[in-house]
């Protein structure tokens, strides 16, 4: 339904006001609405200028300046602005103390649950993308010593060690290189998100560029954290986590066995 209504022509208002007073303001000032006459089609007629004769031009020209003086007269005049204001202060830039204790508390508690929320999103993600890995590379350190003297056809702990010094190696690799990446997305996109502000912030010196960082890489430490060891955690036991001695054993049959491929390489070498 509408509640206010406006009838312009020539550029004038005629009237402007609620729907339920117009016709009572037009009854006023003597044009009131006919019987049985649909109010919009006749104050629609009333303004509009008639142009299929001279004399019809001219008669609802005069109506129509006389009905938006009449309505300009009835509007209420424009009070007095009184004296300008005072301008607003400039902001006024912190210490370094008060800009650290506001990012933090913006970063804490303004921001709270939100920040939560993506620290375990985070979280979830390097866990599941650690399990992945850790499917991929099930037990591929774990050392399986038969029972007793090993028999011509099964291989001596050492050769296992060695046979699977690749798999461990591809198993560091993706740990290292590939298993990272959608966590590290996951902060960049974050990152990217509040550039904007940051750089509002900035600029109207709220506080510097190096406070913002300082600030951010310190509240993030426990969330990192927590993203660390669900990346870490469960894919290296997945993987097989060995005791001591056969850890050190692995690494040194690991040394051997890279010892001797750069032996082999440089006999090649020396041979051609």
């Amino acid at each position: 339904m509408i509640s206010r209504v406006a009838l312009i022509s020539t550029g004038r208002l005629m009237y402007f006001g609620k729907r339920r007073e117009m016709l009572p303001y037009f009854a006023f000032i003597e044009y009131p609405c006919p019987a049985y006459k649909n109010p919009s089609d006749y104050y629609l007629d009333l303004v509009t200028l008639d142009d299929l004769s001279a004399e019809a031009m001219l008669e609802s020209s005069q109506r129509v300046e006389m009905l938006a003086e009449t309505f300009r007269r009835r509007q209420e005049a424009l009070s007095d602005p009184g004296s300008p204001g005072p301008l607003p202060e400039e902001v006024r830039k912190e210490n370094l103390c008060m800009q650290l204790m506001g990012l933090w508390i913006r970063a804490m508690i303004f921001q709270f649950p939100y920040n939560m929320v993506h620290w375990l999103l985070m979280a979830l993600v390097a866990g599941v993308t650690s399990l992945a890995i850790g499917c991929v590379f099930w037990d591929v350190r774990t050392i399986s010593s038969s029972s007793g003297s090993p028999t011509p056809t099964e291989p001596t702990p050492s050769q296992q060690q060695q046979e699977g010094v690749n798999n461990r190696a591809g198993f560091h690799y993706a740990m290292a290189g590939l298993g990272p990446w959608p966590v590290l997305l996951m902060a960049i996109s974050e990152v990217w998100r509040d550039r904007p502000a940051v750089a509002r912030d900035v600029e109207d010196g709220l506080y510097s560029r190096g406070v913002y960082i300082v600030t951010k890489t310190c509240y993030s430490f426990l969330a990192a954290g927590g993203a660390f060891l669900a990346y870490v955690l469960p894919a290296y036991t997945m993987a097989g986590l060995p005791a001591a001695p056969t850890f050190f054993a692995s690494n040194g049959d690991s040394e051997s066995y890279g010892t001797g491929v750069t032996q082999s390489t440089e006999n090649s070498r020396n041979i051609i």
